[in-house]
């Protein structure tokens, strides 16, 4: 007979079994080859245990065909493998002080969309999925707290356009196991859950078809504000079309980049260090090339999930891996187009010249390659013919010789200088007036700043000789390109200081 309240007549209405508050203390099974056609209703029971053979069958298509809501079992509820419920399964609200076991039932005929809704479910052992077949349905367990871990190895969700199952905001005493042989066609949403163990997914797979472009879930893995104590274990199978792990904390992280899909979110993603996803005991690969690859497959470029990358790099002794890995950042962030075209064409300088800071090495190799530039150039007829020197007395040299000689002075103030008798000899130091004319010592006083040798101040371009004008603006032009390379250099131990 119906009851009235809450849970009375308007709620049961066509319900095979309408027996909400029931109490009983030992056992409720049903057994044998059980078919019921409409609703099976014992909320607000008090149960010792709720067992189900494999051979029963709950038929109410579009309805809901259990329901176990706000009741209290105080061993296990079994649903045997083999269990078929054509309908919801109501269990919001249910407090089982066992396990609660699910495995090898098969769900299908949701009621509004929804095959299992769980929300505030409380159990105190574990949830049992492993082989749960839903079809066409959502399997909800928002808010849930299993003080156990939730097995869901080998179950087959079924709900493309919609989502597979839910998680959110639940609070698990073991792991979640979604592996071996799991796939979901929907989304799995497992925002703000607090695991204590491991995120399992090792061999799953995970598919969001898009069937509407309405369609509100898009994510295989919606895993935002998720923390995993005892590891993401991210081995999937395969996870397409993209997955979310925005401000997901896990101290361990055990994937295979190279499997993630072609797009997906880690903006916030935080983790200590990296292991094998077969477990601790296999060797893990601190390849930066392959973790760089990786993060240029973000959906939207953000640098964060580079600068976490480098210090777990860096805190494990992978110090020039983490370079590395901040040099591809900030590739990327020129890539991505943030900065106005001048100062993308700036940091492109800095980048292929001290890699942004962390390569300083670079531009010593530049500026040897323009001191060898300057020097070799003296080795031309036509650069070191321009070359000149002039002392006091007015006396002109050449790097081969004297060109001109003056008479010595005759002592009467304010005279000018006249030619002398005397032919000039072939002495490219003045018999010791001026500084001797080296192509390597020249090079080294035009391209270094703040050197001084003595080789620029005495020796010049004659702009009036043949080509003497642009032998001025070559050596000009590599003064003003070695103070650039030195002033990179310097500042670049700079940044290099900040960062680390």
């Amino acid at each position: 007979m119906p009851l009235a309240g809450p849970y009375g007549s308007k709620r049961t209405t066509g319900s095979a079994i309408n027996a909400p508050r029931l109490s009983v203390g030992g056992e409720l099974t049903l057994e044998g080859d059980c078919r019921i056609v409409g609703g099976t209703d014992v909320s607000l029971s008090d149960l010792g245990s709720f067992t189900v053979d494999g051979a029963c069958v709950f038929s109410a298509p579009g309805q809901i065909a259990l329901n176990l809501a706000n009741s209290e079992v105080r061993s296990r509820v079994l649903l045997s493998p083999g269990t078929r419920v054509e309908g919801e399964t109501l269990l919001v609200g249910l407090h089982v002080h066992g396990r609660l076991v699910l495995s090898g039932t098969c769900l299908s005929h949701p009621r509004a969309g929804r095959l299992i809704t769980g929300s505030g479910l409380t159990v105190d052992g574990d949830l049992w999925l492993s082989g749960l077949h839903a079809d066409r349905g959502w399997v909800r367990f928002r808010g849930a707290t299993v003080k156990g871990e939730i097995d869901a190895a080998g179950a087959v969700l079924d709900n493309p356009g919609g989502v597979a199952l839910s998680l959110y905001d639940c609070s698990v005493g073991g792991s979640v196991a979604l592996r071996n042989g799991f796939h979901s066609r929907g989304a799995v949403l497992l925002n703000r859950i607090t695991i204590d163990g491991r995120l399992d997914c090792r061999d799953g797979r995970f598919e969001c078809p898009r069937i509407t472009d309405q369609q509100r879930y898009v994510q295989a893995i919606d895993a935002a504000s998720a923390t995993a104590r005892g590891g993401l274990y991210l081995g999937w199978a395969r996870a397409t079309p993209s997955v979310d792990f925005t401000n997901a904390t896990t101290p361990l992280l055990a994937d295979h980049p190279e499997r993630w899909p072609g797009q997906f979110i880690v903006s916030g993603l935080t983790y200590d260090r990296f292991v094998h996803p077969d477990g601790p005991g296999n060797a893990v690969a601190w390849d930066h090339r392959k973790r760089s690859d990786w993060l240029k497959r973000q959906t939207v470029y953000d640098a964060g999930p580079y600068e976490h990358l480098a210090s777990v790099f860096r805190r494990h002794g992978y110090t020039a891996e983490a370079e590395a890995i901040l040099i591809e950042q900030r590739h990327e962030a020129r890539r991505a187009g943030r900065t106005k075209p001048l100062r993308r064409a700036l940091d492109a300088a800095f980048g292929w010249t001290v890699g942004y800071g962390f390569r300083p090495s670079r531009v010593l190799w530049l500026l040897l390659g323009l001191l060898v530039a300057v020097a070799l150039s003296f080795q031309l007829p036509a650069v070191s013919d321009t070359m000149r020197a002039t002392d006091e007395r007015g006396n002109v040299y050449a790097t081969d010789g004297r060109l001109v000689s003056v008479a010595p002075d005759d002592g009467l103030p304010n005279s000018f200088a006249h030619g002398s008798g005397r032919k000039p000899r072939a002495d490219a130091c003045g018999e010791g007036q001026v500084r001797c004319f080296s192509p390597a010592l020249y090079a080294v006083d035009t391209v270094v700043p703040l050197i001084s040798l003595g080789q620029r101040a005495t020796w010049y371009a004659n702009a009036k000789a043949p080509h003497g004008g642009l032998v001025d603006w070559w050596l000009n032009i590599a003064t003003l390109i070695g103070w650039l390379l030195s002033t990179i250099f310097v500042l670049s131990f700079a940044r290099m200081s900040r960062t680390t």
